[in-house]
């Protein structure tokens, strides 16, 4: 069975094609090995570690590509698990139920309907995952150098981090300890943000870098958005995003529902603290990504910068299969539509004859 998951979700699906933007992307990324400079002799409007890191995959040669994809997802899918590992610790849970679901769930949630092999996404939400396994472990420097590259790979999913980070330190704050680590993730942040600001600057790259934001918020607040008030933009941008196609539906109201259990769980008198702070660090970036959305969001695959905060919710919902607090174990009905859930938040529709690879993980777990 775990072979029919691997084949069925990370064979070629996986496979970056050349079409569409990543062609723009690959181009870019062959046009810099020939020596030009980001931004001054080909321009693309993405950031800049991405473009270093698909040259170094068509350095690398074809098989890196997938190579990459692969790594991404399994960084995810691991710093998931870690994630909900640190909440078993302080009793919330059954670690093999949560592990078993997150391992097979989070690579579905990350590779569903609006995903595509290639794209700028995926680095920015494995390495904000990574960021956030790094952060609830005390590994503050290196969490905060993942939130730096996250700045440099997926500039808009910055906040996200950021966010979760933020909420779940402030809601245990602790006077001493909490500076003391708040001083080492600006440290970390800023070193990496110096390190990237002398390759731009060295390579000639600083002033187009600049130039790409300034050029990417107009394009998000154009013509198709900006013909009104602030706020009508912004509602505009949501409607864009989640209404008018039946996937777009289907991942809001998961991501309603998700949030909704997610609360519910919170409220519940035996949730340890830690835990709490985690569901609710994860409401407030799930939050956080809704009013990105709002900001900058035009295409259908935008709507992976939800994927982020909807894997901290199937964190949430994978701690809750296996709760005590919440009397689960005896109430297997509910339970089953919590599985059913974990899989609905990737966006699919469960219907007869569709979404082999749900069905096959649902028999899995």
């Amino acid at each position: 069975m775990t072979a029919a998951f691997f084949l069925i979700c990370f064979t070629s699906r996986l496979i970056p094609v050349p079409f569409v933007d990543r062609a723009v992307f690959v181009s870019v990324a062959e046009y810099l090995l020939s020596g030009d400079r980001l931004y001054a002799d080909v321009y693309d409007n993405k950031d800049p570690l991405f473009f270093y890191a698909v040259a170094a995959q068509r350095q690398l040669g074809p098989a890196a590509e997938y190579l990459f994809e692969l790594l991404l997802i399994g960084i995810s899918a691991v710093s998931a698990y870690a994630i909900a590992c640190v909440a078993d610790r302080v009793g919330i849970g059954d670690r093999v139920r949560s592990g078993k679901v997150l391992l097979l769930a989070v690579p579905l949630l990350l590779t569903g309907v609006f995903w595509l092999p290639g794209y700028t996404t995926l680095p920015g939400t494995a390495l904000s995952l990574l960021a956030c396994a790094l952060f609830l472990r005390q590994k503050m420097l290196l969490a905060s150098a993942c939130i730096g590259l996250v700045a440099f790979t997926k500039l808009i999913m910055l906040p996200l981090p950021v966010v979760f980070c933020f909420s779940y330190e402030l809601i245990l704050w602790k006077r001493q300890f909490s500076r003391q680590r708040f001083r080492r993730m600006t440290a970390g942040f800023l070193a990496v943000c110096a390190a990237v600001a002398v390759i731009l600057l060295s390579r000639g790259e600083a002033a187009g870098y600049l130039q790409a934001q300034k050029n990417n918020f107009l394009y998000s607040n154009g013509v198709l958005f900006g013909n009104g008030t602030f706020l009508e933009s912004f509602v505009s941008h949501l409607r864009v995003m989640f209404l008018g196609e039946e996937e777009k539906l289907c991942l809001l109201f998961s991501l309603i529902a998700s949030m909704g259990f997610s609360g519910f769980f919170a409220a519940q008198p035996g949730i340890g603290e830690r835990t709490k702070a985690f569901i609710i660090s994860s409401l407030a970036t799930c939050v956080m990504a809704v009013i990105v959305l709002g900001l900058t969001g035009i295409w259908k695959h935008h709507l992976q910068l939800l994927y982020f905060s909807q894997t901290l919710m199937l964190i949430c919902l994978a701690i809750g299969l296996g709760s005590k607090d919440l009397g689960l174990k005896q109430m297997a009905g509910l339970r089953q539509r919590m599985a059913d859930a974990l899989y609905a938040i990737a966006g699919y529709q469960l219907k007869p004859g569709k979404h082999l690879r749900i069905r096959v993980c649902a028999a899995v777990v």
